[in-house]
């Protein structure tokens, strides 16, 4: 299409209620509901893979269809009563994270439903899903996290990156590393991730730098990490440096 400088018809959508394709699964009505990796309407767990559309404002179960046979309308907007526990008056605009399908928590936990409208008691959660739903970001806010080793790395296992955890729930999406000397032919350089998330990244044989951009560790909020570096019996790796990209969640 090109410019236009004539007036059109632009069909308009108030949005306050969209349909979506129900995965093969039972939608009740009333609960949260997120679409899966495959773009399908499933009942909301919190997974990573998971994005939050709104609250199911009907019944709808496709259980024993096909994923798309049946829409399942959702709403995006409104104050919704959902179940909590330990809410204070002091809540009262606070951030709401999903434990189940209808129950909300202050806890972080990746899964933004909205905000705390008004406080009525400990266990009754009235959540706004407006920011969750219509104002949330396409993706979360990305950081790095850096570390290294320094001289040569003969023996042991040296600290790249000291224990530390974060206030929010995140993954580590890939990593891309350098050394000055390579760890030499049939050697391979490793560096280790432990604690709240488990995975490695390498530099081999004879190259000086390594990527990998498929880590996808995910990291819950409150839970340490740290890395550490090692390599093959003598291996001649020396002056590593590494850049983790990651998002939160």
């Amino acid at each position: 299409m090109t410019l236009t400088a004539v007036d059109r018809n632009t069909e308009m959508k108030k949005g306050e209620i969209v349909a979506y394709p129900v995965a093969a699964a039972n939608i009740p009505n009333g609960i949260l509901v997120a679409l899966n990796s495959a773009g399908y309407l499933i009942s909301a767990t919190g997974a990573s893979t998971e994005k939050f559309m709104g609250v199911s404002a009907e019944g709808i179960d496709n259980s024993l269809g096909s994923a798309g046979d049946l829409y399942c309308k959702v709403y995006k907007s409104g104050v919704h009563k959902l179940v909590s526990a330990g809410l204070a008056i002091t809540d009262a605009g606070k951030a709401l994270y999903i434990t189940d399908n209808q129950t909300v928590t202050l806890t972080a936990n990746g899964m933004v439903v909205g905000v705390l409208s008004e406080f009525t008691t400990a266990t009754v959660a009235w959540v706004d899903i407006l920011l969750a739903t219509k104002y949330r970001a396409p993706s979360g806010k990305y950081f790095a996290i850096c570390g290294g080793f320094a001289g040569a790395l003969t023996t042991g296992t040296p600290e790249c990156v000291p224990e530390f955890e974060l206030p929010v729930a995140y993954t580590i999406l890939r990593s891309y590393s350098r050394v000055q000397i390579a760890p030499g032919s049939a050697k391979t350089l490793t560096f280790t991730i432990s604690g709240g998330a488990t995975g490695t990244f390498t530099v081999v044989t004879t190259a000086v730098v390594g990527s990998d951009e498929a880590l996808n560790l995910a990291v819950a909020a409150n839970t340490h990490i740290h890395i550490i570096a090692s390599q093959t019996t003598d291996g001649a790796a020396a002056e590593g440096k590494f850049i983790l990209i990651c998002e939160e969640a």
